[in-house]
């Protein structure tokens, strides 16, 4: 149900600022990575409408709330700045490389895009990019 998963977004959104811990960021991090299919799944990535693939049943639907929850950890990132450099080393450098893989929906790719433009404006994060990544 698409409210649902709106409200509960909202929810998980509002908490995850008022009350930010690192521990909750990993736990979101982890489910996220549970919504990725694997590569040989290629049915994610040809799909060619963004809001109407995504909001219907089936596992479209996991492509809109995995959406849904992307945007409002960028959200989280645009809130507080001081929060942002936890909120990254809890994510960890690379986990964001995972959101840009081909074989994902179009709409997740440009929020992954998002988060990594997000990550690399930050000098010290660009250093612990390049050390994680190399």
């Amino acid at each position: 149900n698409v409210h649902k998963v709106n409200v509960i977004s909202c929810i998980i959104t509002h908490l995850l600022m008022a009350h930010f811990t690192a521990v909750d960021i990993s736990r979101l991090r982890t489910f996220l990575v549970y919504t990725i299919p694997p590569q040989s799944n290629t049915t994610e990535g040809n799909e060619t409408s963004d809001d109407l693939t995504a909001q219907s049943s089936g596992p479209a639907s996991l492509i809109w709330i995995r959406n849904k929850l992307l945007s409002a950890l960028c959200d989280i990132l645009n809130s507080d700045k001081d929060q942002q450099k936890a909120v990254f080393e809890s994510l960890g450098s690379d986990w964001v490389l995972l959101f840009l893989q081909a074989h994902l929906h179009r709409s997740t790719l440009k929020l992954g895009l998002v988060l990594l433009t997000q990550f690399l404006l930050n000098p010290d994060q660009q250093r612990s990019f390049k050390e994680g990544v190399v």
